[in-house]
């Protein structure tokens, strides 16, 4: 079950990497044909770059941050040749399709070689392995014997010497020549377990043989039902790869309408901007109306401003004929007429400081006039 789930794993991801690719093939051949131009080939296995291309990828990614600071970056041509490299510091998704193929190794060896190298002993532990060796030389040889009595830190021995009260018939320690003869005898018993274990080992053996021989033909069989497996896992493989095949088609007729639908959004697009462009056409005419607007309430204040000008005229007028009376009067009247003349004279001046003050505002309209026919100038311009 493991493995077949691991099969249809793969195949799912292959089936992924295969889309992925065929998608991105067709997006670089929509981004050619409508942004990119054909470059030229300057050695075999570059691809072809445009000058699109290399303003979007190898001015991020084409050349370090060092070589973009450089006195000569910019001057050779040959920057479009290199813009396939992919680096660190590329675009995002040029980045994750490098990610997405690759692929880590499984089920590394890793193995140590090398030689072990000796502990250096100190001289007291030198010492202490040449004491055990002599120990173990002389136990072996029968001249050291263990006694029965053990110490609580550890076991005690004797050294045997060749006296007369060890060669007596009252001595209970063994000699070294018995001691030889029970070692030869239990040599023997070992020999005897040992071949009594390797019978049963070849029994063992020959039992494992049979069993292997049985094992081989299982295999045999095993091997033709894999086969068997295989032809039916071809013919799987081969009915996906035929649905794979009727849901690409099904995929390219829904690319079509999309593409449609992209031709009709841009269209759509065309005309919002068309739409914007009459708005802002209608604000101006706006605006144009507002001081067109502006322009009359100004003629109006210069037409009053000009009957203005005729009332002056003719209060000049009066004050001339107000004058030749006055001479007239002083002629028949001193008295009177200096009185008359002395009231007269002041609202007379009252007169002329209000004619100052409206001669003083003619002015500013007259200013005001200039501005906004210059206005007018620079918005008919």
């Amino acid at each position: 079950m493991k493995e077949k789930e691991k099969e249809k794993d793969k195949m799912e991801k292959e089936i992924m990497k295969k889309t992925n690719k065929e998608m991105e093939k067709e997006e670089k051949k929509q981004h050619i044909e409508n942004n990119c131009r054909p470059g030229q080939k300057w050695f075999k296995g570059a691809p072809t770059t445009t000058s699109s291309a290399f303003a979007s990828t190898v001015a991020a990614a084409g050349s370090s941050a060092r070589s973009v600071d450089s006195s000569d970056s910019g001057i050779y041509e040959l920057d479009d040749d290199y813009s396939f490299v992919i680096t660190e510091n590329s675009p995002s998704e040029l980045i994750r399709r490098v990610e997405m193929d690759f692929t880590p190794v499984e089920n590394l060896d890793l193995t140590v070689t090398g030689k072990q190298c000796p502990r250096l002993l100190s001289g007291y532990q030198k010492a202490r392995q040449e004491e055990q060796a002599i120990l173990e030389s002389l136990r072996e040889e029968g001249f050291i014997a263990t006694s029965r009595q053990k110490s609580g830190g550890g076991v005690a021995f004797e050294i045997v010497e060749a006296t007369p009260v060890t060669e007596s018939a009252t001595s209970v320690k063994i000699k070294p020549k018995e001691r030889k003869l029970v070692k030869e005898e239990e040599e023997e018993r070992k020999l005897l377990k040992e071949g009594e274990e390797e019978r049963k080992l070849l029994k063992e053996g020959e039992e494992e043989r049979k069993l292997l021989k049985e094992g081989e033909e299982e295999r045999k069989l095993l091997k033709e039902g894999e086969e068997e497996r295989k032809l039916l896992k071809e013919g799987e493989e081969e009915r996906k790869l035929l649905k794979e095949g009727e849901e690409e088609r099904k995929l390219g007729k829904e690319g079509e309408e999309e593409r449609k639908l992209l031709k009709e959004g841009e269209e759509e697009r065309k005309l919002l901007k068309e739409g914007k462009e009459e708005r802002k056409l209608l604000k101006e005419g706006k605006e144009e109306r507002k001081l067109l607007k502006e322009g009359e309430e100004e003629r109006k204040l210069l037409k009053e401003g000009e009957e203005e000008r005729k009332l002056l005229k003719e209060g000049e007028e009066e004050r001339k004929l107000l004058k030749e009376g006055e001479e007239e009067r002083k002629l028949g009247k001193e008295g009177e007429e200096e009185r008359k003349l002395g009231k007269e004279g002041e609202e007379e001046r009252k007169l002329g400081e209000r004619e100052r003050e409206r001669e003083r505002e003619r002015e500013r309209e007259r200013e005001r006039e200039r501005v906004n026919g210059e206005r007018r100038m620079r918005v008919e311009g």
